[in-house]
């Protein structure tokens, strides 16, 4: 449909966009001028029995929708040639895949304030029992005061099933950011567009989609059968809980994801305020160190306006001698507003002779910073009364100033009973914060004191905690489960090291050397084999011990847990249950060497040990033959 041309209420203006469903273009409301976006479903679409039943349906439900972070639907409709039709709200801004694609990754903080944005929406449209069910980078558009707007929220998917979801142009489309339960066609749950979220999320943060393949199909393969790479190991500076929960909403299975966008909202609020404080801590640090240098230096703040005009000039020449007499006890030297005895001196000014142009003057009072104390200097010509005469004491001052303005004995009075009201309750919070912070204190000191050895033992015990074994090991080195707790630490570093060699293997980021590939295959099967494994770890060790660079401190790591692993692999090594094989073996052999004539015997003997000379797990029975033979001869 070419522009100028009328749909319903509205002219149509230019393309917006064009898509499998449709295509979308700026309008006007013929009557109110309201400008909107019309999308016109295509005739294919529109033709279908199923879409037209539920069409309408659908949109009054997508009307109820009414949050700052979704696109609002306005109205649906039928021309007179059947073509259906509806109305949303009309918004300019660049969609979250353009800005992946120029900005590749988005700073956490961004990443941070979209997703509880996009969450918040989605808990809205989650209460009222709307998914969205296509979710993705390009239904997303950022607007120009940072808000993101979700677009095409349940239309397009109104026609989809498993007959449409392979077609060009479908109302699938990419499956990149698709929940695995949705690319097999099993039922949309509010989880489905947790997971999209989480894609989202992972997008933003790495700048591509967690499963990427050259067809739609390898995308689906990827999507059912891997897991996404961790978004730590490509960049370590995320916090580890903004990984977490990504991850999480990244499951397979519904059930093991965060169970509503509530939820994923809340974290995420936590996480951006953990985030935000620890970075105004840094800037905080970094400002103080600032202020430290610019402290020695006098500042004078002067208004612009007046700068340089007679009565500003008069001023500057007090300050001076303003700063450096002696300060009024009852003035207020660390605020912007005036006391009561800033008032009666500000009234005795204009009393004793300040002119008309004074009282009109943008600037009745300067302040002044003198090395961080700030002063009130007032402006006023050399007939100014309200300063100290020379010989004139200091009470004078104060008791003229209580005078001007007639504010009387009463009113002197009642400002000295609010003082001891204020001293009180200022007397009161005092002791209320010394109490709160002692204990605040007394919390801090018990908090860092040391755990006893018999609860630090069971903690590590409960929980397997790698950094509690090595406090264990720092802070009690002559206790007498000093060695089992250095077992179980070296223990947990082995582990977490070959499941770091493992991953790196698998999905080749980074590059692995000799000394890690042999490490990984002398650590194989050390749980069922530890002869054999002590001997491979012996074999590795003759091979890297004298290689080692002076950079080469991961190498320096290996070994050290090397040469652990084969003294425990040994230490073991005689308590270790033999194979149910090698057993039988060795009865069989024992029983031909007592009850068999000596042909026979040697004869069952020396088919034991061709048969079985290879097997690892048969040496012990291979070993007795070859002694039981010797014994034969």
């Amino acid at each position: 449909m070419p522009p100028d041309e009328y749909l319903g209420p509205y002219k149509l203006g230019e393309l917006i966009g064009r898509g499998g469903m449709g295509v979308v273009y700026a309008g006007q409301h013929i009557k109110s001028g309201e400008r909107v976006a019309v999308k016109l479903i295509a005739a294919h679409v529109s033709d279908d029995q199923r879409f037209r039943r539920r069409f309408a349906a659908e949109i009054r439900a997508l009307k109820m929708l009414r949050h700052k972070g979704i696109v609002r639907i306005i109205g649906e409709g039928e021309d007179n040639q059947g073509r259906l039709f509806y109305s949303m709200e009309l918004i300019s801004g660049e969609t979250l895949q353009a800005l992946i694609r120029r900005l590749k990754k988005l700073p956490v903080p961004m990443v941070l304030d979209l997703s509880v944005q996009i969450a918040s929406a989605l808990k809205h449209a989650h209460d009222i029992g709307v998914t969205h069910r296509d979710l993705k980078p390009a239904n997303l558009i950022l607007t120009d005061d940072g808000t993101i707007k979700l677009v095409d929220f349940g239309i397009p998917k109104v026609f989809g099933d498993s007959s449409e979801q392979t077609q060009s142009g479908s109302v699938l489309g990419t499956p990149d950011y698709m929940a695995p339960e949705q690319a097999v066609g099993g039922p949309i749950t509010p989880r489905t567009d947790l997971y999209s979220l989480g894609s989202v999320m992972y997008a933003m943060l790495l700048g591509r989609a967690p499963f990427k393949g050259r067809s739609s199909t390898e995308v689906i393969d990827a999507l059912m059968r891997d897991r996404p790479i961790p978004l730590d190991l490509v960049n370590s500076a995320l916090p580890e809980e903004l990984t977490a929960i990504v991850h999480q909403m990244l499951e397979k299975k519904p059930e093991d994801r965060p169970p509503t966008a509530l939820s994923v909202m809340k974290r995420l609020k936590l996480i951006q305020s953990t985030f935000a404080r620890d970075a105004t801590l840094s800037s905080d640090s970094a400002l103080t160190d600032a202020g430290k240098k610019s402290a020695t230096s006098d500042t004078n703040i002067v208004d612009p306006v007046t700068h340089g005009s007679g009565d500003v000039a008069k001023a500057a020449a007090k300050r001076d001698s303003v700063s450096t007499a002696p300060q009024d006890p009852r003035s207020d030297s660390g605020r912007s507003d005036p006391t009561s005895s800033d008032v009666a001196a500000d009234q005795s000014t204009r009393m004793a002779g300040e002119t008309n142009h004074d009282r009109s003057s943008p600037v009745a009072r300067t302040v002044v910073s003198r090395g961080g104390n700030t002063v009130r200097a007032e402006a006023s010509d050399s007939s100014d009364t309200s300063a100290t005469a020379p010989g004139g004491s200091e009470s004078e001052t104060r008791a003229r100033f209580t005078t001007v303005g007639n504010l009387g004995t009463e009113h002197t009075t009642a400002t000295d009973a609010k003082s001891s009201s204020q001293s009180l309750l200022h007397g009161s919070l005092l002791v209320v914060m010394v109490v709160v912070l002692l204990a605040i204190g007394y919390t801090f000191y018990r908090s860092i004191q040391p755990p006893t050895p018999e609860k630090l033992y069971a903690s590590i015990l409960s929980s397997g905690d790698l950094a509690k074994m090595n406090a264990f090991i720092r802070q009690y080195p002559n206790d007498g489960r000093i060695e089992e707790v250095r077992d179980l630490a070296n223990e947990a570093t082995l582990s977490a090291t070959l499941n770091r060699l493992r991953v790196q293997a698998k999905i080749g980021l980074v590059e692995m050397g000799p000394a890690e590939e042999g490490f990984m295959v002398a650590m194989k099967n050390r749980k069922t084999e530890p002869i054999e494994t002590a001997e491979r770890i012996e074999h590795w060790i003759n091979a890297f011990e004298n290689s080692i660079a002076d950079d080469s401190e991961s190498l320096g790591e290996l070994l050290q847990l090397a040469r652990h692993e084969q003294r425990v692999l040994r230490r073991r090594s005689p308590m270790i249950v033999m194979d149910p094989r090698t057993s039988k073996l060795i009865e069989d052999i024992r029983a031909a060497a007592e009850f068999l004539d000596a042909d026979e015997a040697k004869k069952k003997l020396n088919g034991i040990v061709e048969t079985f000379a290879n097997e690892q797990w048969a040496k012990p029975a291979v070993d007795e033959a070859r002694r039981r033979l010797e014994l034969l001869k």
